[in-house]
């Protein structure tokens, strides 16, 4: 099998050992979708309401657990997204026979190394300050 070239670097990978990690990682995006970020949600419409700080006066941390949680949805979805196409991409053509295959899948996985992961961190920088303000 050919090898991927990322980022203008020869990789170990060829496009079609892809499919197994990117079944993994659809797998554990959906734990973290159902485990995680719907008992954020179901949280945020129960005790949103009745929130209120010593003062009276409304605490931002519903609004921040909010923003986080919608941009952790978005993202998961994204990701899961970015997989599946990864897994169409690396089934096109055979072993032998790659051209079909290699420029469609080495620019998805630039995309999805370098952008998803930039976002990735900004959404954990968020929920640090999310962290920060429910303290």
């Amino acid at each position: 099998m050919p090898a991927l070239h990322l980022f203008n670097r020869r990789t170990y990978l060829g496009g079609d050992d892809l499919q197994p990690s990117s079944l993994l990682t659809i797998f554990v995006r959906s734990l973290q979708l159902f485990g995680l970020i719907l008992p954020l949600f179901i949280h945020i419409i129960v005790t949103s309401p009745n929130d209120k700080d010593c003062n009276g006066l409304n605490h931002p941390f519903p609004l921040l657990l909010f923003v986080y949680t919608v941009c952790s949805l978005s993202f998961c979805l994204l990701s899961a997204y970015m997989e599946w196409k990864v897994i169409k991409c690396a089934s096109i053509g055979t072993p032998t026979q790659p051209g079909p295959r290699l420029p469609a899948i080495q620019t998805l996985l630039e995309w999805k190394l370098g952008c998803l992961t930039f976002i990735n961190l900004l959404i954990v920088s968020f929920g640090g300050v999310c962290i920060g303000y429910g303290q």
